[in-house]
């Protein structure tokens, strides 16, 4: 605890992992406070993740306050407003995505928390700036900026939720891609109902893509997790929302 203490907790990392199996859950649990205080919060997130694992775990209301924090509130919840989205969707998705690590850069490219394409993100700042918002543009772009990544990124699943009317559908084209998703729920209709296809939660556990089923999946999961710890919904009430 003296790394933290000092303010040097990025060498405390190799020390907790040499002893993480010697210590016991509550001791640990105070380690992953202190990450999270110090802003480490992949590192917190996946040290929790691995004692929950533990044979002996018993679970924890601290520890699923742990392992779905919510850094970068203020801002998260003034954009979901603004973008008519549920806050713990964008929670959900930005957990999912990032694990709220703003300066995060993809293998295949995406930035930051949101994890967006430079490209999209581009799209995107020009829609933002024609309707009379912060310009985003060119040399103004900084997608390791959480206002400007979250602006843009919330601003993006706003989009796709009113192209795909469908704010679960939206999810899995953020991961996806639209054209994807919809060539995905035209074979569903040709092979399940010809009247309509699948309901989309089914629809979900349907597409062969792992990637894009299993990011619906966690993303649907940490929402309702967020909705449940602090917004006081029900599992119910916020699959309602979604599906």
């Amino acid at each position: 605890m003296g790394f933290f203490e000092y303010g040097a907790a990025s060498f405390a990392l190799p020390y907790i992992r040499a002893r993480e199996d010697d210590l016991s859950i509550p001791e640990l649990r105070i380690i992953a406070e202190a990450l999270a205080v110090s802003g480490r919060w992949q590192n917190s997130l996946n040290l929790v993740a691995r004692y929950m694992r533990r044979q002996d775990y018993e679970l924890n209301r601290q520890d699923l306050y742990l392992l779905y924090p919510r850094p970068y509130q203020e801002l998260i919840e003034r954009f979901a407003r603004e973008a008519d989205l549920e806050a713990e969707v964008l929670f959900g998705l930005i957990h999912t995505e990032s694990h709220f690590m703003s300066e995060i850069v993809s293998r295949s490219g995406a930035v930051g928390l949101s994890q967006l394409m430079p490209s999209t993100a581009e799209e995107m700042a020009g829609r933002i700036a024609r309707q009379g918002g912060p310009d985003y543009r060119g040399i103004n772009s900084d997608l390791t900026n959480p206002e400007q990544n979250l602006h843009m990124g919330s601003f993006y699943l706003r989009r796709l939720n009113d192209l795909m009317d469908s704010p679960i559908l939206a999810l899995l084209a953020y991961n996806g891609g639209m054209g994807r998703v919809r060539n995905w729920l035209a074979a569903d209709t040709r092979r399940a109902n010809p009247a309509g296809g699948l309901p989309h939660d089914l629809f979900l556990e349907s597409i062969e893509f792992a990637e894009t089923r299993d990011y619906g999946r966690r993303v649907l999961g940490a929402a309702a997790i967020y909705g449940f710890l602090y917004y006081g919904k029900s599992m119910e009430e916020v699959a309602k929302g979604l599906f």
